[in-house]
């Protein structure tokens, strides 16, 4: 990865942040969180793929998501895990409004496509 993709991608992040904080001073609690990633890999069927890896031990399902378009193997990755701990919601919140910002930015911007 180029070192002028870093200063990009950490402007994408605070600024999406920044948006979500005016959008919602909540978290989405799982019920919401499952929803709003489900709405997600429907309203972008070719670029998000929605699979759960698991359960955890209450029964809720641990969602992976993909996001890129073809063969994922064929391509370079990154790795962006959230929400593993239960007291830790920023991580959840972070992760998601992340697939957004790459949902709506992809095939329009270069350093994401």
């Amino acid at each position: 990865m180029s070192k002028s993709f870093y200063p990009f991608f950490f402007l994408l992040i605070i600024s999406q942040l920044l948006l979500a904080t005016e959008k919602s001073l909540q978290y989405h609690d799982y019920r919401d969180l499952t929803r709003e990633l489900k709405t997600l890999s429907k309203d972008f069927p070719d670029l998000i793929k929605l699979q759960s890896k698991g359960k955890t031990i209450g029964g809720k399902n641990i969602w992976q998501v993909t996001v890129c378009r073809g063969d994922d193997n064929a391509r370079p990755a990154i790795l962006i895990v959230g929400g593993v701990d239960g007291a830790d919601l920023a991580g959840s919140e972070l992760c998601l409004e992340f697939i957004r910002a790459l949902a709506a930015d992809y095939g329009r911007v270069d350093s994401v496509t």
